[in-house]
Parts: structure tokens; sequence; C-alpha cells
């Protein structure tokens, strides 16, 4: 695992796990503290924000065809399949452009 893409990689495995809610919901609040990448945080919080409000108290893998989870599922492995750092990613997303100079 690229230790450059935890976020990425922990969200993953919380989302593909078998776990009850809470257990799922604490390991997404985990990452969505940390994370830097405003995308993966919007993401987060559209699941999280699911996850409070499905009342279901069951141990269970997440059902990846819900677009919410889907989206998050699909967004966090196009960034760990990419060969761009993490920091790159994040950078890009608030306008860096790489090689040009700052002005």
């Amino acid at each position: 695992m690229p230790s450059d893409k935890k976020d990425y990689v922990d969200t993953i495995e919380a989302i593909t796990s078998l776990a009850t809610v809470t257990s799922i919901r604490n390991k997404l609040s985990k990452v969505r503290a940390r994370t830097e990448d405003q995308r993966l945080a919007g993401l987060l919080d559209t699941a999280i924000r699911l996850l409070d409000t499905s009342g279901v108290r069951a141990t269970f893998t997440l059902n990846l065809t819900k677009p919410e989870y889907g989206k998050l599922h699909a967004y966090c492995k196009a960034v760990v399949d990419s060969i761009k750092p993490q920091w790159q990613i994040v950078a890009e997303r608030n306008g860096w452009v790489y090689g040009r100079e700052k002005t």
C-alpha cells in the first residue's frame, strides 16, 4: 500500500469490510478528520450521513450499488491506482499546475 494514499486505502477497506455500522462509521470518521482532499471529505460526509440515518444495527458490508457508496469506492480506487502521489492530487484540485511558476 502506498503510504501517501492511506486515506483512500483505509476508506476502501472500511466500506468493503464486514463490520457493524458503528465500526464502519468510526473508520470513515477517522479518515474524514485527517484527509486534506476536499473531494474525499465531501464523499465521506455523504456516506457518514447516510450511515447515521440508516437505522441498521446489524453487522454487514456496505451495499456498493448505492450511488453514494459506489462513488466513494470508485473515487478512492481511482486515486489508489493513480501514479500521482496524494499531495499532487490535492494540490491540483487546489489550482496547482506542475511546472508553472507562482506569479
